[in-house]
């Protein structure tokens, strides 16, 4: 990991439930969206697109920390806008299961020293297909969906 612990550039996995984990909607990029039916909300993810991740209760956009593009560089909430480091694909791990790359810097998000404890922190790292960097896409309700790491 580089650079110093801090608030403003790590993002915790405390609130990382919250935002990436509990409840966010997917919101598109310029032309990208998140199918989702009606009646059973499932949730179709395009291999190929790039995705701008919004979390639900804050409507603020999941980035990475000042566009880095070092491992472990902190998964933090900004204002939406168009950075690419705000844009983020689904890669397919099999089972279910996604890694999901930021665009700017080719990595994928990370919990931290495959870490199962509350407090854990979310960055992105080289891709290595771990556990701790696959999540599955679990659709809640009102078309929202979470995202649930495969290793915690």
């Amino acid at each position: 990991m580089s650079g110093p612990d801090s608030a403003r550039t790590r993002y915790s996995w405390r609130a990382a439930r919250t935002a990436v984990v509990a409840v966010v909607t997917v919101a598109v990029t310029a032309t990208v969206a998140v199918a989702t039916h009606a009646d059973a909300y499932a949730a179709t993810i395009d291999p190929n697109a790039w995705y701008q991740i919004v979390a639900r209760h804050s409507g603020l956009a999941l980035a990475i920390s000042g566009g880095s593009t070092a491992d472990g560089a902190g998964l933090v909430q900004s204002a939406r806008g168009g950075q690419t480091s705000q844009q983020f694909q689904f890669v397919d791990s099999g089972g279910g299961y996604h890694r999901v790359r930021a665009r700017h810097s080719g990595k994928v998000l990370d919990v931290v020293n495959s870490s199962t404890a509350n407090g854990a922190t979310v960055a992105q790292w080289t891709d290595r297909n771990g556990t701790n960097q696959q999540f599955s896409v679990v659709d809640t309700t009102a078309g929202f969906v979470k995202l649930v790491n495969r290793n915690s």
